[in-house]
C-alpha cells in the first residue's frame, strides 16, 4: 500500500483552502492498494477510486507490508465532510463524513501506526511516517505511483 500526498493545486479553490488551513503545501492525500487508486474529494463528495492525475507533484510513502484494501473498501461511499474541511479552524465534524487527511488517518492507526491526536493533517501523516521508506515523485511520474 502507499499513501500519497498531493502537492496544491492552486487552480483548485478547495486545494487553496485546504493548504491555506493545514499550512502545507500537501493539500490532498490518497491511498493506492494493489486493486486501485482511493480517495474522497469535495467535488465527487464520498470515498471511492479516482482517477491518476497526471502532472501533479506527489510525495509517496509505499508501507509494502500493509495492505489498505479491505479498510478502503468499507470506507467506500462514506460521504465528504464539506462542513469539517470549510470548519477546520475549529475541528468541527459532522458525524460519519470524512475529508482525505482523515481517511488517511483512520488507515494508519488501523495498522498500528502512531498518529498524534487532533485534527488530521498532513504534517501529522508526515510525522507519524517519518520513519518508512519514501520517495518524491515529480511530475510525469504520478502513473508510475
Amino acid at each position: 500500500m502507499k499513501i500519497v500526498l498531493h502537492q496544491a493545486n492552486f487552480r483548485s479553490f478547495f486545494g487553496l483552502i485546504c493548504s491555506f488551513y493545514t499550512r502545507s503545501q500537501w493539500s490532498h492525500a490518497s491511498i493506492v492498494t494493489d486493486e486501485a487508486w482511493w480517495d474522497t474529494t469535495f467535488s465527487r463528495g464520498y470515498f471511492d477510486h479516482r482517477e491518476v492525475e497526471p502532472n501533479r507533484n506527489v510525495l509517496v510513502f509505499d508501507l509494502p507490508d500493509i495492505s489498505g484494501e479491505e479498510l478502503c473498501k468499507s470506507k467506500r461511499g462514506t460521504k465528504y465532510d464539506r462542513a469539517g474541511l470549510l470548519l477546520y479552524p475549529f475541528d468541527l465534524h459532522t458525524e460519519g463524513k470524512e475529508f482525505c487527511y482523515e481517511t488517511v488517518v483512520d488507515l494508519l492507526r488501523a495498522h498500528g501506526i502512531k498518529v498524534a491526536v487532533g485534527r488530521a493533517s498532513p504534517k501529522k501523516i508526515l510525522d507519524a511516517l517519518e520513519g518508512y521508506h519514501f520517495r518524491y515523485c515529480k511530475e510525469g511520474e504520478v502513473r508510475g505511483v
